[in-house]
């Protein structure tokens, strides 16, 4: 038996965006200084709109240092479509469904960064809605 639920106002898009943000001089750090990583030369970030089909809106973002910027985008091409149709209320469930797909790739790092930015959407959309 499954469960109906009402969902007036569902997701019916989600966009896409990672931007590379060069810094105007890389910083380095004891890190750097030791071999251990490359100076930070610029941020990678990962922006996720959503769009309900009432036309309300949430925006959220990640971004990753040094490395990860194209895996980021990768994943959430992967994730996205798994938010369509669904109620944008039920964050918490949400994150679940997005970390359940996730759960082959880890469960920390570039992959909850990922979800992170849908998660900030859905909260940002809820408090659009909300009038804050």
């Amino acid at each position: 038996m499954s469960i109906e639920r009402y969902n007036p106002d569902p997701v019916r898009w989600v966009g896409l965006r990672s931007v590379e943000l060069p810094l105007a001089r890389a910083v380095s750090d004891a890190k750097v200084s030791t071999g251990r990583q490359l100076p930070l030369a610029a941020v990678s970030l990962l922006f996720v709109e959503l769009q309900t089909e009432q036309g309300q809106q949430g925006l959220g973002f990640t971004y990753t240092l040094r490395t990860g910027g194209p895996a980021q985008y990768a994943q959430a091409l992967e994730l996205a479509p798994l938010l369509i149709g669904e109620d944008p209320n039920d964050i918490a469930r949400l994150w679940s469904k997005l970390s359940w797909a996730s759960a082959s790739i880890g469960r920390s790092g570039l992959a909850v960064q990922t979800i992170a930015a849908f998660d900030s959407a859905l909260w940002d959309l809820k408090a659009r809605r909300a009038g804050l």
